[in-house]
């Protein structure tokens, strides 16, 4: 058996090309997976964790707790312990440069660490001096000698002077930060405090980092009543290291199991193309099979080979993958760190696991694929295989029961995806989404060949004599073809349903959004910063159809002391409503003449009450109150200038040009608001700018990561035409000799590919927008009326890909099947 299973690799290597394609792909993705984690988790421990893990001893701030909470109390109890050689306390605090409070600046305590180095300069030596990163030094334009005005977080000024600079590339943690360093007395007159962030303890010689840190926890209890709170951590140099990197590394794991989904799906994709082709290549060797089983090999034996022969495929086209996996991941963390990602992937890290979990995934799902047509296989009697192979049947009491069990797993999944949705239950929708996909799929053998022979009616009037065989010939093994449609309709399903779900739901959001909101987009700024000139540029923005500037003063209202003063917000009550989105839902709207809009959250500190009267800087005014009112007091401004007020600009209300896009107006909006000090731009059109724009991410990566998938079912297209026009040779043969051309033949295969793939990138599509539209009502249909989109320009698109791509399959097992000449073709065994 061995011989035979060696002779039989050989012999058929040719076949197993497609398969293992869909191997290499399935694999590769999950290598390239896994290691992407790997190297995610190195990098990050890298920056992170910096020389933490070079101390012997570490004393530090809670991880979730606030910063420097290690009392100044602490340096002096741990210094004088037996086995301490040196102790080092680190500061951390935040500043701002010359006074802008948007630039705030980590500041920390200058220590001579492997970390930091020097560039130029000399450290600081007393409370006037100080350090700055190299980022900070380029950002401020500051150079060694240049004086720097500090704030801290009180608004106190410090006039201090550049000692030095510090490169931090190599610190980790703060590497690429703008960062200002002084001495220990110079942070703490910076921060109020002289409490420590963290204390780095090196041990004595001979003395075991172990025993010094119990030790180190001992003095710290006693330095530390119980009574201050969470006393600080106390950890050896690699146990801080790794508890730092285990919290900046909690959200990577979702991030690995998101890809790893898709790489799932991507394998058990693989997993139908190869049992399909396993079921095609045992089929053609029945004969074989049989006359092993005459000369004495064992049902056990011939299962033993076909495994063998899975297990030796799987391996082999595996350790392609691996290979192709790990330099993706090679490439991805090059360009990564290229450009500068967000996501540090400077450390490529293959680890063990990421080499033994795609090797073995390959070789066990090639194996569990190719296990029920070996049994299948076993089953055939030696002599009754040595006949010609009956026409495949679903007619069979197993077919029939399989057809049950199929139709009432889909529609008991499908209830329960109904109810999930119209009761906003999400996990209920993706419990009965999935079992009603698991009906489906058990029920292709019916499903597919039903839609072949449907679509094959036109592929019938319109093509013909190969129409006609290439219809007879799809629908011929039921079995077969519900296995290469099935394939398909997995790929297309996911991203049909991802695609209709992410803009269904962005849709309804964005429904939402616009009745929250009265007006597109409310622009903000520095007191005295909008400007009329700044009101016209914003007004002659490409896509701005309105613009309305809101004043505000300062003046006492209603019952408030003789020395407070309440901000009131002025609405131009003649103006506003050509920016009103809707008039019914907005405060906006309420203000007239006479009325003054007052939030229900300041109205008992102001003394009003719904429908009385008060007084506006001594106008006499109406109240009226409302519960979501996006300022304190609103009131026309006409009213403002009967009192006699001095008004000033305070904010703009936009409105966008119906139908346009927010994103490009946005951006034109802010190169028209450049040089405006602290602007800011809230309101209905931001948040959809931003919503589109995560969308449009997420459905990238999602269709980019399921076109593999999709990928490897057309490779099992053309896999399963390829080798079913071996088996099917002498009847190819025998059309050629009755007068069936060359281009008949191919055209024939070539509509045959073209039905398969249609008809599981239709019923994938079909499927996909019922799943997706379920989906988006399940997560957002409690929130708003959410609307059935359906992006066709992207569906048909996949569509007509799906159909190229398949044709495209065809031509080569077309090819091969037109050379054979019709005598040749007779004799083949």
């Amino acid at each position: 058996m061995r011989e035979i299973l060696v002779a039989t690799l050989r012999q058929s290597s040719r076949r197993y090309v497609a398969t293992g394609l869909a191997i290499v792909l399935g694999v590769a993705f999950v290598a390239a997976t896994l290691v992407l984690a790997s190297t995610l988790t190195t990098s990050v421990r890298d920056r992170i964790t910096g020389d933490v893990g070079r101390h012997d001893v570490v004393v530090a701030s809670p991880l979730d707790g606030p910063a420097n909470s290690v009392p100044a109390s602490v340096l002096p109890a741990v210094r004088a312990l037996p086995g301490v050689a040196r102790v080092e306390g680190t500061s951390l605090g935040f500043v701002s440069v010359g006074g802008a409070a948007s630039d705030f600046t980590t500041a920390l305590t200058w220590h001579p660490v492997p970390g930091l180095r020097v560039t130029a300069g000399a450290p600081p030596e007393d409370g006037s001096q100080a350090l700055v990163s190299t980022s900070l030094a380029e950002r401020a334009d500051l150079a060694v000698g240049s004086p720097l005005e500090l704030r801290d977080a009180n608004g106190t000024s410090v006039a201090v002077r550049v000692s030095g600079v510090v490169d931090t590339s190599g610190s980790g943690e703060w590497a690429d930060q703008r960062l200002v360093l002084g001495t220990p007395a110079a942070l703490a007159r910076w921060t109020g405090s002289d409490a420590l962030d963290s204390l780095a303890v090196t041990a004595a010689s001979g003395v075991d980092p172990r025993a010094l840190s119990q030790q180190v926890a001992t003095a710290v209890a006693r330095a530390v009543p119980e009574v201050t709170g969470e006393r600080p951590t106390v950890r050896t140099g690699p146990e801080q290291a790794d508890a730092v990197a285990a919290r900046a590394l909690k959200g990577t794991d979702v991030l690995t199991g998101f890809l790893l989904g898709f790489a799932a799906v991507a394998v058990f994709v693989s997993a139908l193309v190869i049992g399909n082709t396993f079921a095609i290549l045992l089929a053609q060797r029945l004969q074989q099979l049989a006359l092993v089983r005459c000369v004495g090999a064992t049902r056990r034996q011939v299962l033993g080979a076909v495994v063998g022969e899975s297990a030796a495929v799987g391996a082999a086209f595996s350790v392609v993958g691996l290979t192709l996996g790990v330099g993706l991941a090679a490439i991805v963390s090059r360009v990564a760190t290229t450009l500068r990602s967000p996501l540090p992937l400077d450390s490529l890290s293959v680890s063990l696991t990421s080499v033994v979990v795609p090797l073995a995934t390959g070789t066990l799902v090639t194996v569990l694929a190719a296990l029920l047509p070996g049994v299948r296989a076993t089953r055939v009697s030696p002599l009754t295989a040595l006949r010609p192979e009956p026409p495949a049947s679903a007619r069979t009491r197993a077919g029939l029961v399989r057809r049950v069990v199929a139709a009432l797993t889909a529609l008991a999944g499908a209830g329960a995806l109904v109810m999930g949705a119209v009761q906003g239950q999400i996990g209920v929708a993706l419990a009965g989404g999935v079992v009603s996909a698991v009906g489906v799929l058990l029920g292709a053998v019916v499903l597919v060949p039903a839609l072949v022979r449907l679509l094959g009616a036109v592929a019938r009037r319109l093509g013909g004599i190969p129409g006609d065989l290439a219809v007879e010939n799809a629908i011929r093994n039921p079995s077969r073809a519900a296995a290469t449609g099935s394939a398909l309709l997995v790929g297309v399903t996911l991203i049909t349903m991802m695609s209709v779900a992410a803009l269904s739901a962005q849709q309804g959001v964005t429904d939402h959004l616009t009745a929250r909101f009265a007006v597109d987009a409310e622009v903000s700024a520095a007191p005295g910063a909008l400007t009329p000139q700044v009101a016209d540029r914003v007004n002659r923005t490409d896509g701005v159809a309105g613009v309305v500037t809101l004043t505000s003063a300062r003046t006492r209202v209603g019952a408030l002391d003789a020395g407070a003063e309440q901000l009131v917000t002025g609405v131009p009550t003649e103006q506003v409503g050509r920016v009103l989105r809707s008039r019914e839902l907005t405060s906006f709207a309420r203000v007239e003449p006479g009325t003054l809009v007052v939030a229900t959250a300041v109205a008992a500190d102001l003394g009003v009450t719904e429908g009385g009267r008060t007084s506006l800087a001594g106008v006499p005014m109406r109240v009226h109150l409302e519960q979501d009112a996006p300022y304190s007091v609103l009131a026309a401004t006409t009213d403002l200038d009967r009192a006699g007020l001095r008004q000033q600009p305070s904010s703009l209300l936009l409105r966008l040009r119906d139908g346009a896009d927010p994103g490009p107006v946005l951006d034109r909006l802010a190169r028209s608001l450049a040089g405006v000090d602290q602007v800011r731009v809230d309101g209905a059109a931001p948040q959809r700018a931003e919503l589109e724009g995560i969308v449009s991410v997420v459905l990238a990566v999602v269709t980019g990561l399921l076109a593999v998938a999709v990928l490897i079912a057309l490779l099992g297209v053309g896999n399963t035409l390829s080798l079913s026009v071996l088996e099917r040779g002498r009847e190819l043969a025998l059309l050629r000799a009755l007068g069936l051309t060359r281009g008949q033949l191919r055209a024939s295969i070539a509509v045959e590919a073209a039905l398969l793939a249609l008809v599981g990138a239709l019923a994938g599509v079909v499927l996909g927008i019922a799943y997706g539209y379920a989906g988006a009502r399940a997560l957002v249909g409690g929130l708003t009326t959410v609307p059935l989109v359906v992006p066709w320009p992207r569906l048909l698109l996949v569509l007509a890909l799906a159909l190229v791509a398949a044709v495209v399959a065809a031509w080569l097992p077309s090819r091969r099947a037109a050379r054979v000449a019709p005598a040749a073709g007779l004799a083949i065994d």
